[in-house]
């Protein structure tokens, strides 16, 4: 029998120690994957593991290991890399630093257009019509009592996808509701017929730069200065005794508005930047509107001294010699004179027609749209040309704007071109201007010169405004 008592103590102890490495390293390796803040390592060597020696059966005796003689350790296969507890081979790294996180963008809510709507609802449901709009996010704006319907419109306000909503509930409270859109009506008139500028090839612009080189000289009624342009100069005086009246004032106001447009802007002026002094002789009265020669003449010396270059005369009426003499000695002093053919009276083939048949004023009779000549304007040899005169849109002394027809709202088209000849050439004699105005007309009825249209309709010349 082979004694064994003195190794087996060693390979006991040997095992034990063995036993214990092992269970040292399993656990260095689970503190070192559970260890928080603990950086991984890259890389690691594969751990040689010694494998003790098992240990001897009950009975057996295992042959005692030789000193001096080193045994080789067996080598297990590569575990799985086991970051260790701390580096020893490199500093630790930098935390790489984390970019702020934007906040989520929220998507938009869709915008819910509001819309206005009516309800006819009864009376007696009044409150509760008012709860179900304001429940369903509506404003009531308004509530207008039809007594003799007894019934209620009720106007609101309220998100466009809830209308029909309140539309039902409103017709559950009371069968007999309507509700619809706030329906908005206009008036059925047009805009102003407006041909003149057309058939007389006005430039069509709102300012003429050289006719705020020229004073235009109107004597009729009384003007409403405040219905008019205010890009034009216009400066009035009064002849007449008592107040002004209606009638005189809207003939004055429609003359001058000719000239240089109403505040409506819905037909602006001719010359709407130009010097208008205003001479208002005619006043209302009992048996009419008239002017006196002694206020006429008052007015002419005015207007004179004004430094007019043309006067617009929209008025007609018997000869007179004071008035004759008066007229001859303003064209002497290199004044352009225009004035209306006139109007047949009810009855009568020919009407008054002075100052017209002056020789040295320009007589204009008025045709309409269709180059018609208006059926009351005086014919004559003395008729030298027409301009539109029948449905012209004037401003009203009330800030609006009316239809007129008669040969006092030609005369102005005629006075307006002749102010612009004169602008453009300063030293043109008034009746070389009349002239040039005559040759350029467009021949209307019989060839030439003739009673009725004279030698035609006027033709603007855009050059009178540097327009080419």
């Amino acid at each position: 029998m082979t004694d064994a008592g003195p190794a087996w103590p060693q390979r006991r102890l040997a095992t034990m120690l063995g036993i214990a490495a092992v269970m040292l390293s399993l656990g260095t390796a689970a503190i070192a994957q559970t260890a928080p803040g603990t950086p991984a390592a890259t890389t690691s060597a594969p751990t040689r593991t010694t494998t003790p020696d098992p240990a001897p059966a009950q009975g057996i005796s295992a042959p005692a290991p030789t000193r001096g003689v080193t045994t080789p350790p067996t080598t297990a296969a590569p575990a799985a890399p086991v970051a260790p507890a701390t580096p020893t081979t490199s500093a630790p790294a930098s935390p790489t630093p984390v970019p702020p996180t934007a906040a989520p963008l929220q998507p938009a809510m869709p915008t819910i257009a509001s819309a206005e709507a009516t309800s006819l609802v009864s009376a007696n449901v009044l409150a509760a019509a008012r709860a179900v709009i304001t429940t369903n996010d509506g404003i009531v704006l308004s509530e207008i009592s039809l007594s003799t319907f007894e019934q209620v419109v009720l106007v609101y306000r309220a998100p466009a996808n809830s209308l029909p909503t309140i539309a039902a509930a409103l017709t559950i409270l009371d069968a007999n509701s309507v509700s619809a859109d706030r329906t908005i009506y206009s008036l059925t008139q047009g805009k102003p017929r407006v041909y003149a500028r057309a058939i007389t090839a006005w430039p069509r612009m709102r300012a003429c730069p050289v006719a705020g080189n020229i004073t235009i000289g109107v004597l009729d009624g009384p003007v409403a200065i405040a219905a008019l342009a205010k890009s034009a100069d216009i400066v009035e005086k009064s002849f007449g005794t008592g107040p002004a009246q209606p009638i005189a004032t809207a003939h004055g106001t429609a003359v001058t508005g000719i000239l240089v447009g109403g505040i409506s802007g819905d037909e602006p002026g001719l010359l709407p930047h130009t010097h208008i002094r205003h001479a208002a002789v005619f006043r209302d009265h009992a048996d009419g509107t008239r002017a006196e020669i002694d206020l006429v003449a008052a007015g002419l010396d005015w207007l004179k001294g004004e430094q007019v270059r043309v006067i617009n005369f929209s008025f007609a009426g018997p000869e007179n010699a004071v008035l004759s003499a008066l007229l001859s000695a303003l064209a002497r002093d290199g004044i352009a004179l225009v004035a209306a053919a006139g109007n047949t009276s009810p009855g009568t083939a020919q009407g008054p027609a002075f100052p017209a048949q002056h020789g040295d004023v320009l007589a204009i009779t008025a045709l309409d749209t269709r180059m018609v000549a208006a059926r009351d304007a005086n014919q004559g040899d003395f008729v030298d040309l027409a301009a539109p005169g029948v449905d012209i849109y004037v401003p009203t002394p009330e800030g609006g704007g009316r239809y007129a027809s008669g040969t006092s709202f030609a005369a102005p088209f005629a006075s307006a071109l002749l102010a612009l000849q004169l602008a453009n050439a300063p030293r043109l004699s008034p009746g070389i201007a009349a002239l040039i105005l005559l040759e350029s007309a467009i021949d209307l009825g019989s060839t030439g010169k003739d009673p009725v249209f004279g030698a035609g309709l006027i033709q603007a010349n855009p050059q009178l405004c540097g327009l080419l």
